[in-house]
């Protein structure tokens, strides 16, 4: 998506070139006599007509800029600039772009440099001109030069170039990274060996119009164009592409400028798309119409890496909008808000959150121009954007962000980042991440997307054993839907159910885990126990684990018979209190346990708990300690388990389990609440329970 901030050097170059030559007018060697800063700044967008060309995603005539310095007259009456200018920075409207392929060739350095004072006899290719710009220079007068789209140096989208009395202008476009994404045009460290009163640049909606003819090449000499025409071979494609978000009735888009000079003073100054052509003000503001006529035709595809059942899985994600490069056409209307949700079934891997980090917001930085810096640890996968305005993809990655420490304060949300160092084009994009509580389903919503065209976003996450993701638990189809929103609509921030389109994506579950059979619905739990001294009559800890494989019905309580003779010392042992057990489980937002809490004195050991789906379940650890009454059965076990892990923390969990003694046999009987299968919308997918209880001088053997 950034990748248009490429296509932005278009668009830029308008303002840019415009405010470039205002630069290069520093006063020559007479001193400032006035007031440095800016006269006027204006601009159109235009038809072939001349008229006002304002329809949403066409592609119009020309964008034509001006600018003017403030201007002090001299004792002969002839006009000076009222300082040098040094740097100028042009911001223009979000979505408003250009596409630099749209000449089939680039100027280089060395073309340019080689041309006359004016550019009048440069080498540049005839087919890489963009527009022409006129510069009004001190005791000269005007001159009409040519642009040209040039090779870009690395780290910059594009690049656009004019010489002018001899000297080169450079605009370098960037985007606006960490803010609306629009295109930003500097112009630095501007020569202050010409003197400029003013500029007013002309870009070219397609270049190889032949009704620009009579303005290419060598067409346009020294004095101007010289009545010939210089037709080219180019193909006719659009250069510059109207924003394809529409504005109400009197409202216009705003171009903003920003002036420095070498004497350190500072101006600042910016127009509105306004109708008719002449000054913003009074004149009527009016931004893109006619967004009823844009097409808006996405498509996506969701499919996992895995189709085994209740296994874990990466997930490809592949976004397309096919773009229009039509000159007569319109274009395809921006994405401004994706909604993605998963099947039922496919849910949070706990699994994954072993050794997973997360990005805090100042690693993130969302609103400052550097790329992410999010740890390794916290990288969930990688992205590929192809846009029609560069030649290559843009990669970036796809990270988890801290819990509650998001820009939406959730439990789940992600980040989606570009980082092109070719171009300089650095995207960083927050998701919302929604589980369903009560079954886990996954909802993902970008909002507010960058007003930048791309053909196709590719998100892929990691798959393995500890992928994030888990397929769904039984064999069958399951669908994803994608709610698409453009910003076309007339309301982009509410738009109405016709306005949303909706795209479906299908896969199939076609084997039970590691490739066997569907799951046939089964409980196939296995149990093992015993002491780990298995000495008559002596103490020993007591270690129980059930489990259960992947494929089977999840674990939703136990029922523990100890063996007879099997006992469990209880002298000296204290009792936790159910003020203690209730104050752990109202605590669900930190797995540190509030006072009062359950004594040292009450463990009579430890539980450990796998969750999570594959080969590597997530291991949690918690304890068990002695409580009173409970159900009726004189004593209880208390196992409380601080549910953490690695960066997610769903609060404290806490489990009784009623313990009745026969009053014959004086054998044990434990039975437990049932078990917690999700919390937060992370299901758990219990894969083993491990009870230890090693509370010395507790468990007593046998005597036999």
């Amino acid at each position: 998506m950034s990748t248009l901030q490429r296509t932005g050097r278009a668009v830029l170059a308008s303002t840019l070139v415009a405010v470039a030559l205002l630069v290069l007018g520093a006063l020559a060697a007479a001193p400032a006599l006035g007031a440095f800063g800016i006269a006027s700044f204006d601009g159109e967008v235009t038809d072939q007509n001349g008229d006002p060309y304002t329809q949403a995603g066409g592609h119009p005539f020309a964008a034509t800029t001006t600018i003017a310095l403030n201007q002090t007259v001299d004792g002969q009456g002839n006009p000076t600039a009222d300082g040098s200018v040094k740097n100028v920075v042009v911001g223009l409207p979000a979505g408003f772009v250009g596409d630099p392929t749209a000449t089939p060739t680039l100027c280089s350095e060395d073309q340019l440099e080689v041309g006359g004072v004016f550019g009048e006899s440069a080498r540049c290719p005839a087919s890489s001109q963009v527009g022409t710009t006129i510069v009004d220079f001190q005791g000269i007068g005007s001159r009409e030069v040519p642009v040209y789209n040039m090779i870009p140096p690395a780290g910059l989208p594009g690049q656009f170039g004019f010489k002018a009395a001899s000297a080169i202008v450079h605009l370098d476009p960037t985007v606006r990274t960490g803010g609306d994404y629009g295109l930003t045009v500097h112009v630095d460290d501007i020569s202050q060996a010409l003197p400029i009163l003013g500029t007013s640049l002309t870009v070219w909606g397609v270049p190889a119009d032949p009704a620009h003819d009579g303005e290419r090449g060598s067409c346009l000499g020294f004095f101007g164009p010289t009545g010939e025409q210089c037709p080219t071979d180019a193909p006719r494609k659009p250069f510059i592409t109207n924003p394809t978000a529409c504005t109400p009735a009197g409202v216009g888009l705003e171009t903003t400028l920003h002036i420095e000079s070498w004497q350190g003073a500072t101006d600042d100054s910016s127009f509105f798309s306004h109708l008719p052509p002449g000054p913003p003000t009074p004149g009527p503001q009016q931004g893109p119409t006619g967004c009823d006529l844009l097409p808006f035709e996405p498509s996506i595809s969701v499919q996992p890496t895995s189709h085994s059942a209740d296994s874990p899985t990466g997930l490809h994600v592949d976004l397309r909008l096919p773009q229009n490069d039509n000159p007569d056409g319109l274009a395809e209307a921006h994405l401004k808000k994706t909604v993605v949700q998963l099947p039922e079934g496919m849910a949070v891997n706990p699994a994954a959150a072993d050794g997973l980090a997360a990005c805090r917001p100042a690693q993130i930085d969302l609103s400052g121009p550097e790329a992410a810096a999010c740890p390794d640890a916290s990288k969930l996968g990688t992205v590929e954007v192809d846009t029609p305005l560069l030649d290559h993809p843009l990669n970036g990655a796809v990270y988890l962000a801290a819990q509650n420490d998001n820009p939406f304060n959730s439990l789940l949300a992600i980040y989606v980042t570009v980082d092109d160092p070719q171009t300089g084009i650095v995207v960083k994009l927050a998701g919302k991440v929604e589980p369903d509580p009560q079954t886990g389903r996954l909802r993902t919503v970008f909002d507010n997307n960058p007003q930048l065209p791309f053909s196709d976003f590719k998100l892929d996450f990691f798959g393995g054993s500890r992928a994030a993701l888990i397929t769904p638990p039984s064999c069958g189809m399951y669908t994803s839907t994608a709610d698409l929103v453009p910003w076309s609509t007339a309301d982009p921030n509410d738009p109405t159910p016709t306005e949303i389109q909706e795209s479906t994506s299908s896969f199939d579950v076609t084997s039970g885990p590691d490739g066997g059979p569907c799951p046939t619905g089964d409980f196939k739990p296995s149990f093992d126990a015993g002491t780990v001294t298995p000495l008559a009559a002596d103490f020993s800890p007591l270690v129980a684990t059930a489990s259960r494989p992947d494929g089977s019905q999840l674990m939703r309580g136990m029922n523990l018979d100890l063996p007879p003779g099997l006992t469990g010392k209880l002298a000296g042992i204290a009792i936790c209190p159910n003020s203690a057990l209730a104050a752990a489980a109202a605590n669900s937002g930190t797995a540190e346990l509030t006072s009062p809490s359950c004594s040292a004195a009450s463990r009579l050991g430890s539980v450990t708990a796998g969750a999570g789906a594959g080969s590597t379940p997530f291991h949690v650890p918690g304890n068990a300690y002695l409580a009173g009454p409970y159900k009726g059965a004189p004593l209880s076990i208390a196992v409380i388990t601080p549910a953490v892990a690695g960066p997610f923390d769903l609060g404290t969990v806490v489990v009784r389990a009623a313990a009745r003694i026969d009053p014959t046999t004086a054998q044990i009987h434990v039975q437990s609440d049932q078990l917690p299968v999700i919390l937060r919308g992370i299901p758990l997918n219990l894969r083993s329970i491990t009870v230890k209880a090693d509370r010395p001088d507790f468990t007593l053997n046998p005597t036999s």
